[in-house]
């Protein structure tokens, strides 16, 4: 019969970072288009972080997100087009800006 001793859990900084990443969406599978993860992400209410190309393909106002010139810019990769870039447009939904 073996005993198992169970240790008391400490939070440390290196396990929350691994616990976020966890979490973090993965992107956009390769067998669906980017229009149509585009339109899961806005049907989900999720904020979008997308390219100056791809920017002008979203009708944001159809889809009751929040335009303005003061908007944040972030790096990473769209969620349209996949592709890194320096300054992302992040998107809101309207409810939640």
């Amino acid at each position: 019969m073996s005993v198992n001793l169970a240790a008391p859990f400490v939070p440390t900084r290196r396990t929350r970072i691994e616990h976020l990443l966890q979490n973090q969406d993965p992107g956009k599978p390769a067998r669906i288009l980017a229009g149509s993860y585009v339109s899961d992400l806005v049907s989900l209410k999720k904020c979008l972080s997308l390219c100056l190309l791809c920017l002008h393909k979203f009708d944001a106002k159809a889809h009751n997100y929040v335009t303005r010139a003061s908007l944040p810019r972030a790096h990473g990769t769209c969620d349209g087009c996949g592709d890194w870039h320096d300054a992302n447009t992040l998107l809101f939904p309207a409810g939640q800006f």
